[in-house]
């Protein structure tokens, strides 16, 4: 049962601390590791990250792209983790309470550098539907993305997860969910919108529809 009006999905499981922790994870080498965020569901998220971390170490897949008043409290930002643990350790202490009970968290294993991972992603995140009406996609909503790769076909997954050694998120119940990728970026893929036929923004709605019921009895709960 959820717990309050602050609390959007099931408090995430130990194997999501294992995850993020990784003291095993401890050299420079090989695939980083970034956690994405979703600023809708955490108040003054701009505000928290600069605190946290240099400015060097995370962005807002919207700068550069989009510009308007408020933006930047509801964008999803990118973090490069440190690779050494006792860095890492308090940080991650950080993010577990901020995203607890909230669908806002994935993390991004890849052999791309930081610019290369916040650029692929800025150039995803644009979606036409069937009428033409552009419209831009909740990637770092967990739940948004795990209906994403519902619906997606096989070449739009592709396009989405180039590059990608993993993408792991916390799911609906909680639990630590994962997709493997493709280890290479494809220069061949262009930077067009998604076009997302009739059929699939039907699925994509009713995927939402539990979501947006739960939503609509907690918020009317006494």
């Amino acid at each position: 049962m959820l717990e309050d009006r602050d609390t959007w999905i099931d408090p995430a499981a130990p194997e999501v601390a294992h995850a993020l922790y990784d003291a095993a994870w401890n050299h420079p080498d090989g695939p980083q590791r970034y956690v994405l965020l979703d600023a809708v569901f955490s108040a003054r998220l701009p505000e928290r990250l600069a605190r946290w971390l240099d400015a060097d170490d995370y962005r807002s897949l919207y700068a550069g792209r989009y510009q308007g008043e408020g933006l930047d409290q509801v964008a999803p930002y990118l973090l490069r983790l440190p690779w050494v643990p006792a860095l890492r350790a308090p940080l991650c202490d950080k993010l577990l309470r901020l995203t607890r009970g909230k669908p806002m968290l994935s993390l991004l294993t890849t052999s791309a550098s930081f610019d290369q991972l916040a650029d692929h992603l800025g150039r995803r995140i644009e979606a036409v539907n069937a009428e033409g009406k552009a419209y831009l996609l909740r990637l770092a909503d967990t739940r948004s993305f795990a209906a994403l790769l519902e619906v997606f076909a096989p070449a739009q997954r592709h396009r989405l997860l180039a590059g990608i050694e993993r993408w792991s998120y916390v799911d609906r119940s909680g639990a630590w969910r994962g997709v493997d990728g493709d280890q290479r970026f494809d220069p061949e893929a262009g930077a067009e919108p998604y076009v997302i036929a009739a059929e699939q923004q039907r699925h994509l709605q009713w995927l939402a529809l539990p979501d947006a019921l739960l939503r609509f009895v907690q918020l009317r709960a006494p």
